[in-house]
């Protein structure tokens, strides 16, 4: 049965205003999408400008807190330096052994010296991070290793070509033929020439050992006042590591203070008469103190104005 007119009219009419309506809603509709966008846009970039101003305010609250320290600690810390010489004072050191002769067929005529420069020399370059490292647990281990190498078992068999029994770890130079080789010329210096040898490279650490006895209070004191930014920085959200140049200052500072109570440096450091000065004591004698003067070399390179914020 067909519709009355009027109501056909009627729906013709609702139709026409339904399509009339729908283009507004749809652009009302963008409109307020594009407002939550924005707000959300806006929102997450103030939140990031908050966190990026408390991330430069802490860290320059943390570089304030390390300077002051540096500062205060700079004139003690360069007395050190200057006594070691930035290493130069193993230099003068090994000319002592001109005057020394070594029994060891593996002398080959160079000067005693040019063996012991470059064993500890090489030994160094494999601990040289232990400057910066955060935590320098492994270069201490291999320090601390030469201690406890047996020439019969460690050395001699290299210089005969075969592999050592006992897997030792300890520095790279002294698993090859040519460090086992140097390292033999330094065994078969007489036991007298070792022990007088040996006694400059104490008395040198010595001598800059007794900077911190004197100034221990303060120095001891620096080192907690670092202690207390690591902890805080620890619990933070905010790293120091994220501005890997105060990192890298913190590190030194914190390693060179804490070196002062090292049992490397406190061994060194103790009275030796009863210890069997072999060629391992002479070498970690050496590289411990090289370690100490470059330790104090880099602590009085602090700048700064080069560390952004």
């Amino acid at each position: 049965m067909s519709q009355p007119a009027s109501i056909h009219n009627e729906n013709s009419n609702f139709y026409e205003v339904k399509m009339q309506i729908d283009p507004i809603a749809a652009v009302s509709l963008l409109v307020a999408v594009a407002a939550l966008v924005f707000s959300i846009v806006s929102f997450r970039r103030s939140e990031q400008l908050n966190t990026q101003v408390a991330l430069q305010t802490h860290l320059a609250e943390q570089k304030n807190a390390i300077k002051k320290i540096w500062h205060e600690s700079k004139p003690v810390i360069e007395q050190i330096s200057q006594i070691l010489g930035s290493g130069y004072c193993l230099t003068d050191i090994g000319k002592t052994l001109n005057s020394v002769e070594s029994k060891s067929e593996y002398a080959e005529g160079r000067p005693l010296r040019h063996h012991f420069y470059d064993l500890y020399s090489d030994c160094f370059l494999q601990v040289e991070d232990a400057i910066t490292a955060p935590e320098p647990h492994k270069e201490v281990r291999l320090v601390v290793s030469l201690l406890n190498i047996v020439y019969e078992g460690d050395i001699q068999p290299l210089l005969s070509g075969k592999t050592p029994k006992n897997d030792f770890k300890t520095f790279d130079i002294l698993h090859t033929k040519s460090g086992a080789r140097k390292y033999a010329v330094l065994s078969r210096i007489s036991r007298k020439d070792r022990e007088l040898f040996y006694k400059q490279i104490v008395n040198k650490t010595t001598e800059a050992f007794c900077v911190y006895t004197i100034h221990k209070s303060k120095i001891d004191g620096w080192l907690s006042e670092l202690e207390i930014v690591k902890i805080d920085n620890e619990l933070d959200n905010f790293k120091i590591n994220q501005n890997s140049k105060l990192q890298r200052r913190f590190n030194i500072m914190f390693n060179m203070l804490s070196f002062f109570q090292s049992m490397e440096l406190e061994y060194l450091v103790r009275p030796y008469e009863t210890r069997d000065v072999d060629a391992g004591c002479i070498l970690h004698g050496a590289v411990t103190l090289y370690l100490f003067s470059k330790l104090a070399e880099a602590y009085m390179q602090g700048d700064y104005q080069k560390i952004e914020q």
